[in-house]
């Protein structure tokens, strides 16, 4: 069974776990299917359609933390055990600085099922937004 297909189905089942606990909570999910998994201009499934799931929590104090799961196809041939799964959990807070601006800092963290290329390639980013 394919990687991808093991990974959503966990996915499913912790939320289905978790939601009783949270169903009084700010959580949103959203289940995606798109032709292209495009990032930062060049295409992380290889022209080939991507499943995406998210899953998020957003407290009223601004703090908030999810995670998005998708499938990847780097089309690396010369290492045929490459990543097929891409993870991203994040925190951050979000801060209301008046009705039109907002100031926002996130935490994400990039995981895979394997390696890119030959490589370990799991890296964290930081964001500032307003």
């Amino acid at each position: 069974m394919p990687k991808i297909i093991l990974s959503l189905r966990a996915f499913c089942l912790v939320f289905l776990v978790f939601y009783p606990a949270l169903s009084c909570a700010e959580l949103h999910g959203t289940l995606t299917m798109t032709t292209n998994n495009a990032f930062r201009w060049f295409s992380k499934t290889h022209n080939s359609v991507a499943v995406q799931a998210n899953l998020d929590y957003q407290h009223k104090s601004g703090w908030y933390l999810g995670s998005s799961v998708s499938n990847i196809d780097f089309d690396t041939q010369d290492h045929p055990n490459s990543a097929q799964v891409e993870i991203i959990p994040y925190l951050g807070w979000s801060f209301k600085l008046s009705d039109q601006w907002r100031l926002d800092t996130q935490w994400s963290s990039y995981l895979y099922s394997g390696k890119l290329f030959g490589h370990q390639a799991d890296y964290n980013e930081f964001y500032l937004f307003l």
